[in-house]
């Protein structure tokens, strides 16, 4: 009877070990570019119901067993009393029933610990996005750190699910460079990419050209020290610097979210905002600026 009590509890834990599974499916999120782990307890609370489930079957089915069976027959009087037939189910619980269950409930929780361990991508174009370009290319503007421009495409490629290419390098003109200011002219650089006019390889106007640059850039149309960016909506072209993006050397996190804000201002075609934390934030004057942005808010 123990063993036909062990077997249920084991049918029912596999039977609701399944379906709670298929209900709450698979975390194919964790198979992507750029997740985040987070803990949601919620989804693991069932499993310890599940991991409950083969002891309570077990007891149910032998303490319905124990009442069913035929009362012992007692013999003699007094102090010599003795029951022919003893009480019988507690002795016929061998120890590898417990450790079965106990395998049960281990399995149980840990099944319980991985639903509640997610993942997911931060990263996404919002819905409000709507195209001016069909593309992106991404390219090297004169000096650039060695691999930026590769995993700057393969950042956007991956986690936000963009078309985005890397473009040939260019090599800036020495005409853009300001010996006075030690800085190159941003207009410059830009006029010299691939852009919206007569005989570029680009002309057709539907790929935003995104130039990346480590050459401290400033633009005339400013007095600012220098500048991050600059971009050229007819042209569907930027050029960004990485120069002066952190007080501590290069930060790929901060170019990330420079080129973030080309892409929602210049393909997505929103408009910037005030808020402090979001890529489109409209006074990014310095790197302090940058580093309180969250790359994820659009």
């Amino acid at each position: 009877m123990t063993s036909l009590a062990l077997a249920t509890g084991i049918v029912v834990f596999v039977v609701a070990a399944s379906a709670l599974a298929a209900v709450q499916g698979v975390d194919t999120s964790s198979t992507r570019a750029c997740v985040v782990a987070h803990w949601e307890p919620a989804r693991g609370l069932p499993w310890a119901l599940v991991a409950a489930l083969p002891s309570l079957v077990y007891m149910l089915v032998v303490a319905r067993a124990m009442r069913r069976r035929t009362p012992p027959i007692t013999l003699g009087e007094g102090p010599y009393r003795q029951s022919v037939l003893d009480e019988p189910l507690r002795g016929d619980r061998p120890r590898s029933h417990l450790y079965v269950r106990g395998l049960c409930v281990v399995l149980a929780l840990a099944a319980g610990i991985a639903a509640s361990r997610r993942s997911s991508c931060p990263y996404a174009v919002p819905s409000s996005c709507n195209p001016k370009t069909a593309r992106i290319a991404i390219m090297a503007v004169g000096t650039v750190e060695h691999g930026l421009v590769d995993d700057l495409a393969k950042h956007f490629r991956d986690c936000y699910g963009l078309p985005v290419t890397v473009a040939p390098a260019l090599e800036a003109p020495r005409a853009a460079y300001d010996a006075e200011r030690e800085q190159w002219r941003a207009e410059a650089l830009l006029a010299a990419m691939p852009g919206c006019h007569d005989g570029d390889p680009l002309c057709d106007g539907s790929t935003l050209t995104i130039g990346v640059t480590s050459d401290d850039i400033y633009t005339t149309h400013e007095s600012w020290r220098y500048a991050f960016t600059i971009r050229d909506s007819a042209r569907h072209t930027a050029i960004l610097s990485t120069s002066r993006m952190s007080s501590f050397g290069r930060s790929t996190a901060n170019v990330r979210k420079m080129v973030a804000k080309t892409i929602a201002l210049e393909c997505c075609d929103l408009p910037p905002v005030s808020n402090p934390r979001s890529v489109r934030y409209d006074a990014i004057m310095g790197p302090d600026a940058l580093e309180a942005i969250d790359e994820s808010v659009w």
